[in-house]
């Protein structure tokens, strides 16, 4: 599902970019201690450098592998359309955070591969990215909410009836409430 990126930074014994579980800040065994808010870079050998953010799960609902999600603090919640109130980094997990107990990544810049897009078609590369009208997920039309999501374009967009994912470019992205449509 997930792009080849594999960790470079010098904490060997990360788990892996998809990898999630009930491990917290007193680490996994036999594996280095990790902190939510770790941001570690990785290498995929066709898309480049990378940077996921060791996160926490949402403290209420579910987040699904590719979803993009807000990031409060050190937690995340589904991105949801029309939540103006809720505003900050957005990343977009590589695996799913069921609970508040379970930890994971979230890419927070680079070629992500696995994003769920929430409209049906094709995008522009360079085209922005907007909050969808289905929670986790993106589209590349204003739509009914118009909040735009900065720092995150469109790579290649092609989706169809059985698969919503495509490849965005991450810079650091972030949602602050800004509508640009009417």
């Amino acid at each position: 599902m997930a792009s080849a990126y594999q960790f470079i930074e010098p904490g060997a014994g990360f788990p892996g970019i998809s990898a999630t579980g009930t491990f917290n800040t007193s680490g996994l065994s036999n594996q280095m201690p990790l902190a939510p808010g770790l941001v570690a870079g990785a290498r995929d050998p066709t898309y480049g450098y990378g940077e996921f953010m060791f996160v926490q799960g949402p403290a209420a609902g579910t987040c699904g592998a590719g979803d993009a999600v807000l990031i409060i603090g050190t937690q995340v919640q589904q991105l949801v359309s029309g939540s103006t109130a809720s505003q900050g980094a957005i990343g977009i997990l590589p695996g799913a955070l069921t609970a508040s107990n379970v930890y994971g990544w979230a890419q927070i810049y680079g070629v992500c591969d696995y994003a769920n897009l929430g409209t049906q078609g094709t995008g522009a590369v360079g085209a922005p990215l907007f909050v969808g009208t289905t929670a986790g997920r993106l589209q590349t039309t204003a739509g009914a909410t118009g909040y735009i999501i900065n720092c995150l374009k469109v790579s290649q967009y092609t989706t169809t009836a059985n698969s919503n994912s495509g490849i965005v470019f991450m810079y650091w992205p972030v949602f602050d409430g800004n509508r640009t449509a009417g």
